[in-house]
């Protein structure tokens, strides 16, 4: 059967540098956040942190003055830029003090502990839901992307004794950039012999991560070739870009990374690789939640740029962008709960920012409803006023179902005290708390309106 990839794309030649536009936070000074509130300058004369190819990216940038949202854009980016560390100090304090009380019972039960006997040490939480028998592919893609939020004694756990499943390795990755292994992914199979199913995991935004959020926002890209086109930056460096101005030579061939600092990318095709020779009737699923998904669609586009037919044919998955829509048969699904500001960002609003989503929307408007929205979701850009309403109403509605969900689906919905404080706290800025892997679980396990083709792929 003749393949239906087009043949091997040539990167682009070392000899011809890349176009591309890179924005960076640190530089973002107090004088700069006064120029693009109150002047009219174009947006490549903020030398000081702006830094662009000549030509740029497009020609429409060249006379670009900046926006609304790149203005709101910069200033947060300063600020996650500012706050990284302190940020980071207090997640580590969050999450430990929550998986401490957590596991040893409560307050009542930690105190118990201290007098009768040491505390119990420090475990990831957990939320694992039972998917029983009748478990579709959105139920089981969606809980491996919860799951790949914990550590890997965790990961390895819920995926051999909960999910029934066979773990198979865990990616700890590193980014040339941040100078720090901030990528991490898993593979799992269906099975631990002639499996049908090969899982590869990215792990997604964390939630006292600064970079992670700074990632989100960005506005930096860098262009592909002429046919692929231009992609988010910070994403690629996340998979092991190695330069941020010539695609070509931030992903050559062959493996750039090293033993002790592999580079996404090259570690996680290896490691399909060898998978497929020992399964050679399987079918490899990508999925990630929130950056995770992203980085999830841009490893299949640099196994197109390599012409890594081997690998693309099994992908079940993703695709990426115009090109991969119309030359390579992928199927590609992308689900947003409700007003979610995270599949919001970056914007989509031409020139500075120039980001499209591109496959199926599945659309949650709660847990019980989903439905598809063709190529984008509403509320596309996130800050449109006329929104806000339905926003604060869908925030109320999922703090009355995650009350009763006990008593309405069963025991496996019930929600804890931290559980319920997070939807609190969206009351007051829903478009985070709609961000919780546990809403897009739960949708997708609940929700009536069946997904066509998902027997497909399980």
């Amino acid at each position: 059967m003749e393949s239906p990839l087009p043949s091997t794309e040539e990167p682009v030649s070392p000899g011809k540098p890349s176009k591309y536009l890179i924005c960076r936070p640190e530089r973002v000074g107090i004088l700069d956040i006064f120029r693009l509130l109150f002047t009219s300058r174009r947006f490549l004369d903020y030398h000081s942190f702006v830094q662009s190819s000549s030509p740029p990216i497009s020609a429409e940038l060249e006379a670009a003055i900046p926006e609304p949202n790149v203005i709101i854009s910069a200033m947060l980016l300063k600020i996650l830029h500012v706050l990284r560390k302190p940020l980071a100090l207090l997640g580590r304090m969050v999450e430990y003090c929550l998986n401490l009380l957590c596991l040893n019972g409560g307050y009542m039960g930690f105190l118990r502990n201290i007098v009768t006997a040491l505390p119990k040490e420090y475990l990831p939480l957990l939320d694992l839901q039972e998917l029983g028998d009748d478990v579709t592919p959105l139920d089981l893609t969606t809980m491996a992307s919860k799951i790949a939020y914990e550590n890997p004694a965790y990961i390895r756990e819920a995926v051999d004794n909960h999910l029934k499943m066979n773990f198979v390795e865990f990616f700890n990755c590193w980014n040339k950039f941040l100078e720090a292994k901030s990528t991490q992914a898993f593979v799992f199979t269906d099975k631990k012999e002639d499996a049908r199913w090969i899982f590869l995991v990215f792990r997604g935004t964390e939630l006292f991560d600064a970079m992670d959020w700074s990632a989100d926002l960005d506005i930096s890209r860098i262009h592909i070739n002429d046919k692929m086109g231009s992609v988010h930056l910070g994403f690629m460096k996340a998979l092991g870009l190695q330069d941020e101005t010539d695609f070509a030579k931030g992903f050559p061939i062959d493996d750039a990374g090293t033993e002790d600092k592999p580079l996404a990318y090259y570690a996680i095709r290896t490691a399909l690789s060898k998978l497929l020779e020992e399964h050679p009737r399987a079918t490899i699923v990508l999925t990630g939640h929130s950056q995770g998904g992203a980085l999830a669609v841009l490893f299949s586009a640099l196994l197109a740029y390599h012409g890594r037919r081997d690998l693309l044919e099994r992908i079940e998955g993703c695709t990426f962008a115009a090109y991969m829509d119309s030359m390579v048969s992928l199927k590609y699904y992308r689900t947003v709960y409700r007003h979610d500001i995270v599949p919001r960002i970056p914007f989509d609003q031409p020139p500075i920012f120039n980001f499209r989503h591109f496959g199926v929307c599945i659309y949650y408007e709660g847990w019980y409803t989903r439905k598809m929205a063709g190529d984008d979701e509403p509320n596309p850009n996130f800050f449109d006023w006329s929104f806000l309403g339905e926003m604060f109403r869908g925030s109320w509605d999922d703090l009355s179902d995650a009350l009763d969900a006990a008593k309405k689906e069963g025991k496996e919905f019930e929600e804890g005290w931290i559980s319920l404080f997070l939807r609190l706290y969206g009351l007051t800025f829903p478009g985070m708390a709609f961000h919780s892997p546990r809403d897009y679980l739960n949708a997708a396990r609940l929700s009536k309106v069946a997904i066509k083709d998902d027997a497909d792929l399980l």
